[in-house]
């Protein structure tokens, strides 16, 4: 490691629903870390308090625990209810401010309105652009590190006043790392296998999961004409006839996209499918909001044809998988975090993250 970049201690902070994955990233980025840099007598990295107060008219305000002076890291990743979170996210990083924070290092490990980043249609809000130059430019923060947003460009919103774009990391070292150890640790295991994409995005980000697994590709060629959710598959392109598939994508909504697209490579001929996706969303909602239990979605992936379902942690998942679920394996994202963390405290590279031998620094499984 180099020097350090910040002389400052560390605190830890989450938002409501980050808080496991957060203490997860306290105990990984511990020993990471020298020892100066944590304000703890006992020596050991915990989250920091924060207190949410609601006030008889229904304002809320946040209290944080002294941070003066030191470098608040603040671990905030998209979970129900969302606009309530989205709230509390603003107030934390204004009351850190308020309390003379000396710097402020945001993780989105997936962020909110990441995919809210274009204006596909008349009359519709991009929350993807405007909350990254509220970050930059309202908060002042020009720390942010983003796992996997759904489109690399993204992170260029985030320059404000410092016009620093946010850092980007990715998982799908990882995701590989741990593929070729556990389905493709043979000799000849690779033997009869394709890379599926969803769709022409997960081609355009994920291309290099092939790349690194010497597979051919293929992709699942969808049409949204009303640019709504739901898309409209037209076509398999590529040759999945007779091979086993292992069908990428960054996120999945609801299961839903993933089992209906592996129903078509059925179709066209696979064996097998596995499935592997960086963010596991698992939510639902109809009719105006009501909450779909996850534990169906759940069920349903598991009465599927797919043969696994690889997961990371970035959203909470574990809660929604019951022990006795064969089907799902799930990747803890934290040591990952952690390092990069680290990295950005220390002074040193991320680029070397953006390699499969790194996995090694991080892996967790």
């Amino acid at each position: 490691m180099g020097g350090l970049a910040f002389e400052s201690q560390i605190k830890v902070f989450a938002t409501p629903g980050s808080e496991r994955l957060a203490q997860d990233i306290c105990r990984s980025l511990q020993s990471r870390l020298p020892k100066k840099l944590i304000p703890y007598e006992d020596g050991k990295l915990r989250l920091g308090e924060m207190k949410l107060e609601m006030f008889s008219n229904g304002n809320p305000q946040v209290e944080v625990e002294n941070v003066r002076d030191l470098f608040a890291v603040v671990v905030n990743t998209q979970v129900p209810p969302v606009m309530e979170n989205f709230v509390i996210l603003q107030l934390l990083l204004d009351a850190l401010i308020n309390a003379d924070a000396a710097d402020i290092l945001l993780v989105f490990p997936y962020m909110t309105f990441s995919r809210s980043d274009k204006k596909n249609r008349p009359r519709i809000s991009t929350m993807g652009h405007r909350f990254a130059h509220m970050i930059g430019n309202e908060f002042g923060i020009d720390r942010v590190l983003l796992l996997d947003p759904h489109d690399g460009h993204i992170k260029h919103y985030f320059s404000g006043k410092a016009g620093k774009a946010a850092n980007e990391i990715s998982a799908m070292f990882m995701l590989v790392d741990y593929l070729l150890k556990t389905f493709f640790s043979e000799e000849g295991s690779t033997n009869d296998w394709v890379v599926v994409f969803a769709d022409t995005g997960a081609l355009k980000n994920y291309r290099k999961i092939a790349h690194l697994l010497r597979l051919p590709t293929a992709y699942i060629d969808k049409d949204r004409p009303d640019d709504s959710e739901k898309a409209k598959v037209e076509r398999v392109v590529g040759d999945v006839k007779d091979k086993n598939c292992l069908l990428i994508d960054d996120e999945s909504l609801t299961g839903g996209t993933l089992v209906n697209d592996s129903e078509y490579l059925f179709a066209a001929g696979a064996k097998k499918v596995i499935a592997a996706t960086i963010h596991a969303v698992l939510e639902k909602r109809i009719n105006g909001g009501v909450c779909v239990p996850p534990a169906e979605l759940v069920k349903s992936l598991e009465a599927s044809r797919i043969e696994k379902f690889i997961f990371t942690d970035s959203i909470p998942v574990h809660h929604k998988i019951s022990p006795e679920m064969t089907k799902f394996s799930i990747l803890s994202i934290a040591p990952f975090l952690a390092e990069a963390i680290a990295r950005t405290i220390l002074g040193d590279s991320l680029t070397e993250l953006h390699r499969l031998e790194s996995v090694d620094l991080y892996r967790s499984y």
